[in-house]
This record gives structure tokens, sequence and C-alpha cells, in this order.
């Protein structure tokens, strides 16, 4: 199936392209997404000091989180 557009030309970029092109996309930002936190998780891991926070952040944080 073929897209069509202005005054009846026709397109060389199907809808399957489209359906194909935005599941591409979608996955490559799940992909990256996972990749990221597991980088954060392994960090927290592998450095529990890191969690602590810095002196000037820790009386901005509200009581019930500390």
């Amino acid at each position: 199936m073929t897209l069509t557009y202005k005054q009846g030309e026709e397109s060389s970029f199907s809808e399957e392209q489209l359906v194909q092109q935005t599941f591409d996309l979608y996955v490559a930002g799940t992909d990256t997404t996972s990749n990221t936190l597991l980088t954060g998780f392994l960090y927290l891991i592998n450095y529990p000091h890191i969690q602590d926070c810095h002196p000037s952040i820790h009386p901005s944080i509200h009581p019930s989180i500390v």
C-alpha cells in the first residue's frame, strides 16, 4: 500500500515502512533507557558511598525522604 499526498502524487514511502521506522525508534529508546538505568544501578551497587548526600544538598531534601 502506498500513501498518496498533495495533487495525487504517490510516495515511495509506504505505511509499512512508517510502522517499521516507528517501531525501530521505540525499541532504540527503550534499549538506551534500560542500559542507562543498568549502568546507574551498577555504580550504586559497586560504590555505595556515592549514595550519601552532599552536605549542601541534604538540608533541601524533605525529611521523610532522608
